[in-house]
């Protein structure tokens, strides 16, 4: 059972590596085994990136910049919704 009201390690949660300047793609920090990370909105990040490169610099930018980045276990995630409509 999950108890809502668990206390977190702040540390652990303190440790979680934030891309800087797409704060209103953040859905929020998951946890999986003794990890947390950032969990952001794919389709939002990509969108965020058009506002300065044509869709299609922004979607190779982000696929070989921030998806295919390694940053250790605090790495953020990108989530595709799949209850949007498809990515183009």
């Amino acid at each position: 059972m999950i108890d809502e009201d668990e206390d977190f390690d702040e540390e652990e949660i303190a440790e979680v590596i934030f891309a800087e300047g797409y704060e209103e793609a953040i859905i929020g920090v998951a946890r999986q085994h003794q990890r947390f990370f950032v969990v952001y909105d794919y389709r939002k990040v990509i969108e965020i990136l058009q506002r300065d490169m044509t869709p299609e610099q922004a979607v190779d930018f982000f696929e070989k910049n921030m998806v295919g980045a390694w940053l250790g276990k605090a790495t953020p995630a990108y989530l595709i919704n799949k209850a949007r409509e498809p990515v183009e």
